[in-house]
């Protein structure tokens, strides 16, 4: 027969057995940014391995697995503040099982080609927690790199690349593993930074003033004197003028741009002298006019005669205007310049992205669209890519 202390004994059992499953439980799963372990350094985990995040059995596990060096040297590099709060309570969140398989991957790689997709897919594995560290200061896919690559270093921030390997190979990390979404990289892709946004800007100016669109007056009928195809392209580029200059330019405002420019280049103008003239002067409005064509050769000495037209010279006016736009002169020269703006944006980084079922480690890259004020870009081998401006730089 069981005695009142006998039940006492069985009921603490149980509810320390209880606490001690909710305590592990609460350890797992456990928010990274609800921290229970704060601390600004790894130094301690470098004289004293498991001192900070208590994980005895990662600790086993690793010093088992020979690799007790390669931990501290990961600690010693690992970056200080929040980058080091998250990391510890990862690691004193692991089971048994996870510490035994994550101590097994310590410095198992030597460079990022062995990387491979499926070691993020599931994100409740081991390896898919790891990779989804986002501290303050560092991007997914870094801690995971550092943990995997033997010589891989995180720069936190404080150089303009995100990961060092071998002390020479630098490298850029991005994580697009949901989609194929294109890249955005923070200040560096500033549409204002880039000739080839100028020129746009420039282009719907010009059309603007040219038409008196903004105003409400239209000064001529643009389809009397040009094709069907640029009178169309004009006004969806007028309808559009405010968001594109805000700096949202899509893929359709993209091929209207380029529709103007090609139609405007194939518009001919064998003329060749003066047909326009401006004057200026104090109190008065300035006056353009059309004039009778004005040969260079004339324009000498102290007189210059002109008459002004007295037939419609509109398109005359107006196809010599839109010459002085450099890619109207030659379209091509539009995509050339985003390709240099590319260019620029990523030069002398080599960029690891992560990517949902594959991870392209490349400089290969092509402009996708103009969203935010910024120029997004994508891998070459990425085929429609969205525009996610959510997504971090």
């Amino acid at each position: 027969m069981s005695t009142v202390g006998d039940f006492k004994t069985k009921f603490e059992a149980a509810l320390n057995q209880a606490n001690a499953q909710e305590i592990a439980t609460e350890s797992i799963d456990l928010p990274l940014n609800e921290a229970k372990i704060n601390a600004e350094s790894m130094q301690g985990e470098v004289d004293n391995p498991g001192s900070i995040h208590g994980n005895t059995e990662l600790i086993d596990a690793i010093t088992k697995a020979g690799k007790i060096a390669d931990y501290k040297e990961f600690a010693k590099n690992y970056p200080n503040g929040i980058p080091t709060t998250f990391i510890l309570n990862y690691f004193a969140s692991l089971s048994v099982k996870e510490s035994e398989e994550l101590a097994k991957l310590l410095y198992s790689l030597k460079s990022p080609s062995q990387l491979k997709a499926d070691m993020y897919s599931n994100r409740n594995s081991v390896l898919g927690k790891l990779f989804d560290q986002k501290p303050t200061g560092l991007g997914k896919g870094e801690a995971f790199i550092a943990w995997l690559i033997k010589g891989a270093v995180i720069q936190g921030g404080t150089e303009s690349y995100d990961v060092i390997i071998n002390g020479k190979e630098t490298f850029e990390v991005k994580d697009y593993s949901k989609n194929n979404a294109a890249i955005r990289a923070g200040v560096k892709s500033k549409v204002s930074n880039f000739e080839f946004w100028r020129e746009i800007s420039d282009t719907l100016s010009r059309i603007d003033k040219l038409t008196g669109y903004s105003a409400g007056k239209p000064k001529f009928d643009i389809s009397k004197y040009f094709s069907a195809e640029m009178t169309a392209a004009s006004n969806y580029l007028m309808g559009r003028k405010g968001t594109i200059m805000s700096g949202e330019c899509n893929l359709t405002d993209f091929k209207n741009i380029n529709i103007f420019y090609e139609q405007a280049a194939k518009v001919e103008n064998n003329l060749q002298g003066y047909t326009n003239v401006i004057l200026r002067g104090p109190n008065v409005k300035p006056i353009e006019l059309s004039i009778d064509l004005l040969d260079p050769s004339q324009v000498t000495g102290d007189t210059i005669t002109f008459h002004v037209a007295k037939t419609d010279q509109t398109a005359t006016y107006v196809l010599s205007e839109l010459k002085r736009l450099k890619y109207v002169r030659n379209p091509k020269d539009l995509q050339s310049d985003m390709q240099k703006a590319v260019d620029q944006i990523h030069a002398g980084l080599t960029y690891i992205v992560f990517r949902k079922n594959t991870i392209n480690i490349t400089t290969d890259f092509v402009p996708a669209q103009v969203s935010t004020s910024s120029l997004y870009f994508v891998e070459r081998s990425i085929k429609d890519p969205i525009i996610d401006p959510n997504l971090d730089d």
